[in-house]
């Protein structure tokens, strides 16, 4: 077991992709802010992945569907 400090942003998904790790049994932000990680890491420190910017909102999207293969990709995106 591990303990990192966390940085101010970062994707909890992503660090779990990133490392094999089980979202919800490998880790957890501890009271004080600090990231416990059970299994060892190949990185040390560990990489942070920054989370996806926002996307706009699903009608501004949805206004800007010419075609139905856009309005698909689009719907496949929501519906996840």
């Amino acid at each position: 077991m591990k303990t990192f400090s966390l940085p101010a942003l970062w994707d909890a998904k992503k660090f779990a992709a990133r490392y094999s790790l089980n979202l919800h049994t490998d880790f957890y932000i501890d009271g004080e802010g600090m990231l416990v990680v059970f299994p060892d890491l190949r990185d040390d420190p560990p990489v942070f992945d920054l989370p996806d910017p926002p996307k706009p909102a699903i009608s501004v999207r949805l206004d800007g569907v010419t075609d139905l293969p856009s309005l698909i990709i689009i719907l496949k995106e929501v519906l996840r």
